[in-house]
């Protein structure tokens, strides 16, 4: 009876150690304990099912269980078997698993599994029967198992042949295992396509994924519930646009676990889809859709991609190289842009840049043909675009990049900022207009900055400093540059030009500096006219309403400053000007803490500028050339200071087609008499002294009886009427009232 009780006992102890087993979906599963469960095969054992999906997770009875590892024999000797997925959560694959299955060509696993145990995908004689292999593993476990991780020698044993062995498209998580010896002895061919080797798809997006941190916590979320991450590796068979999205579930899992495992989009992986071509188009699901990053050279390649609406908070280097995109839009959120991140795109027109966007690597800007815009939001207070579609930084000191087709083949770019510093390196790299007037004050021109462009005409300020060399190499259509540099042999030049010079080319050069030019390098290798006089700055507001310049050259050796040329067409220096209103110019100039006196108005400085009023003329100046005012036909008044007429020259019909009967010439009190026997200056018939004695016809700064004689003398005609000083009364006549007007005056 006892050894009966005993034996009782020991059987009872045997039943209660039996661990559970029950059945999810087509698969038998045993319950290990810890939330954890292991597979051990079909449900049903006759089953022919031709693949097996074994999910990472399951539920049973309201519970979630990891599926931690498929067992030993689990699907061993099964003739039908032709593919097997694995899901994402488990980590291993016992003894021969699939030991024996001779019609099975396809595996995948997932970058959770850690361990291959003794022959789980052998055969027992040597058959080669895998044709593919793809795990998305992210770091090699180790030759042989121990302690449940690495890959036994003999996982494959008689399994392998020609097969390819598919790897996640992650290159430094793949450095262990593709170097390591397993792959080298049993595999024929290793290839990183993210297309096969991928945790799980979601056919919404048409893009597959790799978990890149594992959830924690119960992973039967709630719909809410994203905790842990993954990364984009490859699209879907038959698919052509990857939508970037910032939440996912692995509904592979749910179909066949019963288990809804919900992920953070992390980013895209380095290499995901270089070279694909079957991909047309990148979009995000949503304007807030921003994921951290966009590997480096994800879509390098891409020549079909045409379209790119990207979220991420990093565009990594190379990461849209040499895709065929027209236009590239960047959700806010957006950060760091790195360098070549969209090199080399030969059809991009358009680039839309958010505020947020503060690290934007610019050295490959040169590198696109066919850009037409930046378009920088207004709130970006690192960067910022103007009309003409050119990048700058946030305060338009630095001139990064001018799309080649910002204008037109026949514009002229004269409207650069005021506040410009730097015009950076291959910033006006094959620039497609006719000409650029780079504004005064630029201090560096960086270097190749107009390579290759086809401009005709340029020109470059006294402030430049040349940086690097060959600004203007390969320019084969320019014909003429207007070169204010005042020092140029201090300038390091290289092959800043192309030599030899284009086909009737001309350099117009800073006067005082001419002689400089014709002993420096390249300037000195020009043939007899194609190097001149005649170079400028375009400069200073001298005054009026209307944002006026005029173009001045700056002698740095004699601080001397010189009149040249008011606004003018690029085809023709000699062409009607854009000047409007009231010019004053003052008797000095300041730049870089230094004054320069203004001397002289140069030949034709305001030549054919009708729209001019009003002009003062400094007692600084020292020489006013020929046709200075030529055809300043809207002149109304010219304020003279210079209180000697006599002693400034003034070179050939200064004031032709000026209205002289008209046009008031305003001179210093004490100087009427002066200006009416100086030549030129005499034929202005309205001549008034600056705050001149009322009633002093005669101009001698006294008021008394002979000024009614010179008055008399007016009405009868013997000498010439002189409104601004006979017409007494203010009633624009000169007669008998303005003698008695005259007379009053006198006796007070």
């Amino acid at each position: 009876m006892k050894k009966f009780f005993v034996l009782f006992c020991v059987s009872v102890l045997a039943a209660l150690t039996v661990k559970a087993e029950f059945t999810v979906g087509d698969l038998k599963y045993m319950d290990e304990g810890y939330n954890t469960v292991r597979c051990i095969g079909f449900a049903n054992e006759n089953s022919t099912a031709t693949s097996v999906y074994i999910p990472g997770y399951i539920v049973y009875n309201g519970k979630t269980y990891q599926v931690e590892c498929v067992g030993n024999y689990a699907f061993r000797h099964n003739q039908y078997l032709k593919s097997v997925r694995i899901g994402y959560g488990v980590q291993a694959l016992l003894s021969q698993v699939f030991y024996d299955t001779p019609n099975l060509k396809e595996v995948y696993l997932p970058s959770s599994l850690n361990a291959l145990h003794s022959e789980c995908f052998g055969m027992p004689y040597s058959s080669k029967y895998f044709t593919t292999v793809a795990w998305a593993i992210q770091e090699y476990p180790g030759d042989g198992v121990n302690n449940n991780k690495g890959v036994d020698p003999l996982a494959f044993k008689n399994a392998l042949g020609n097969t390819t062995l598919y790897l996640s498209t992650y290159n430094a998580r793949n450095k262990s295992f593709l170097k390591s010896s397993w792959i080298t002895s049993n595999f024929y061919n290793v290839l990183q396509d993210g297309s096969k080797a991928y945790d799980f798809a979601d056919s919404s997006w048409g893009v597959t994924y790799i978990v890149s941190e594992p959830k924690t916590g119960n992973v039967q979320s709630s719909t809410s519930d994203y905790t842990g991450k993954v990364t984009i590796v490859g699209l879907q068979p038959g698919k052509t646009v990857v939508l970037l999205q910032n939440n996912v579930q692995d509904d592979f899992n749910h179909q066949y676990g019963s288990t809804i495992l919900r992920y953070t989009v992390a980013d895209v992986a380095d290499y995901a889809f270089n070279a694909n071509s079957l991909v047309t188009k990148v979009d995000v699901t949503n304007v807030a859709t921003c994921i951290e990053r966009i590997g480096k050279s994800a879509f390098d390649g891409c020549i079909n991609l045409v379209s790119a609406l990207v979220g991420a908070t990093t565009i990594d280097e190379r990461a849209f190289y040499n895709t065929g995109i027209t236009l590239t839009s960047m959700n806010e959120g957006t950060v760091t842009v790195g360098k070549d991140a969209f090199g080399s795109c030969t059809k991009l027109k358009n680039m839309n840049i958010p505020s947020t966007v503060t690290e934007l690597n610019q050295d490959y800007f040169w590198t696109l043909p066919s850009m037409i815009s930046y378009n920088v939001e207004t709130e970006n207070a690192k960067y910022s675009s103007d009309t003409n579609g050119i990048l700058y930084d946030g305060d338009k000191l630095n001139l990064y990049h001018c799309p080649p087709k910002a204008v037109s083949s026949t514009s002229l770019l004269s409207n650069l900022p005021s506040s410009l510093i730097r015009i950076e390196k291959h910033s006006f790299h094959q620039f497609g207009g006719a000409g650029v007037i780079i504004p005064y004050g630029t201090q560096v021109l960086g270097d190749s900055a107009f390579y290759g462009s086809s401009l005709k005409y340029v020109k470059v300020p006294s402030t430049v400093r040349i940086e690097g060399a060959r600004q203007f190499s390969e320019c084969k259509q320019l014909i003429e540059m207007n070169m204010a540099m005042l020092e140029p042999y201090r300038q390091t030049l290289g092959n800043f030009i192309t030599f030899p010079f284009p086909s009737g080319f001309h350099a117009r050069v800073a006067t005082p500096a001419l002689e400089d030019y014709q002993n420096t390098i390249p300037w000195m290798q020009m043939d007899e006219g194609m190097l001149t006089d005649g170079g400028y700055d375009v400069v200073w507001n001298f005054g009026g309403n209307n944002g006026l310049t005029v173009g001045t050259i700056l002698d740095f050796k004699t601080k001397k400053a010189h009149i040249v040329r008011v606004n003018e067409d690029y085809r023709n220096r000699h062409t009607e000007t854009l000047v409007k209103g009231d010019i004053v110019i003052p008797d000095t100039l300041s730049y870089w803490n230094q004054t320069f006196r203004v001397k002289e108005i140069c030949d034709m400085a305001f030549m054919g500028a009708t729209g001019l009023t009003g002009i003062t003329i400094p007692n600084s100046v020292t020489y006013i050339g020929s046709l200075a005012f030529y055809n300043c036909t809207g002149l109304t008044e010219i304020r003279t200071q210079i209180t000697n007429p006599s002693s400034v020259p003034l070179g050939d019909n200064v004031f032709y087609g000026v209205p002289k009967n008209t046009c008031k010439l305003y001179v210093p009190a004490g100087t009427l008499q002066l200006y009416r026997n100086a030549a030129q200056w005499k034929d202005f018939l309205n001549i008034e002294e600056e705050g001149g004695l009322k009633g002093d016809v005669n101009g001698d700064g006294k008021v008394n009886v002979t000024d009614v004689t010179t008055l008399i003398n007016m009405i009868l005609g013997v000498i010439p009427k002189d409104m601004s000083r006979g017409d007494i009364n203010g009633d624009g006549k000169i007669n008998v009232s303005d003698v008695t007007a005259l007379v009053n005056i006198i006796l007070g």
